[in-house]
């Protein structure tokens, strides 16, 4: 599976269409929801590596 990776432009987020919204039209609420979820996302990724180095370790033995 791949992912693209496409940057959203300084000052913009994107909405769940996928529409750049400018940041100053953007409730504060909206914004911290937003750092939550991808604070949220940065340490799941984070608890997958480490569960994937222990598979790779548990089933090497």
């Amino acid at each position: 599976m791949t992912t693209q990776k496409i940057d959203t432009p300084e000052g913009y987020l994107k909405d769940r269409k996928g529409r750049l919204v400018p940041e100053d039209l953007v409730e504060a609420h909206d914004l911290e929801m937003n750092d939550f979820v991808i604070r949220m996302v940065q340490k799941a990724k984070e608890q997958q590596e480490l569960l994937r180095q222990f598979k790779v370790e548990g089933f090497a033995e």
